[in-house]
């Protein structure tokens, strides 16, 4: 076991919460939980939603997640519940499809409207 894994699972709690029994020496040993750091780039936000499937087949469930750009995006719709109706999305852009969700104005504050 790693040092940094050691120190992970024997930290104790930083405060109990007012009205909660402190765990007694019988508890179950704490756990630790995984957070997952999505980043941006459109290809690599596709990429996110295997990896997330591939997690949670592999029976891993993020307790935290986080993401810019796109990874914010297929973060988001991960914890509201909504990764497959964000991949029936993503599957469904075409070329065509893509292009009209550009907005070319030279003025304002970005390339998509």
């Amino acid at each position: 076991m790693s040092g940094a894994h050691a120190l992970l699972r024997h930290a104790a709690p930083a405060a109990i919460a007012p009205g909660t029994v402190e765990p007694t020496r019988d508890a179950a040993p704490w756990e630790p939980r995984i957070g997952l750091a999505l980043g941006g780039g459109a290809a690599r936000g596709w990429a996110h939603i295997g990896v997330i499937r591939a997690l949670d087949e592999a029976g891993i469930h993020p307790a935290v997640v986080a993401g810019c750009s796109i990874g914010a995006v297929v973060g988001g719709c991960f914890a509201a519940g909504k990764l497959d109706a964000l991949a029936e999305f993503a599957l469904s852009l075409t070329r065509r499809r893509v292009l009209g969700l550009l907005d070319p104005r030279l003025s304002g504050s970005g390339l998509i409207g």
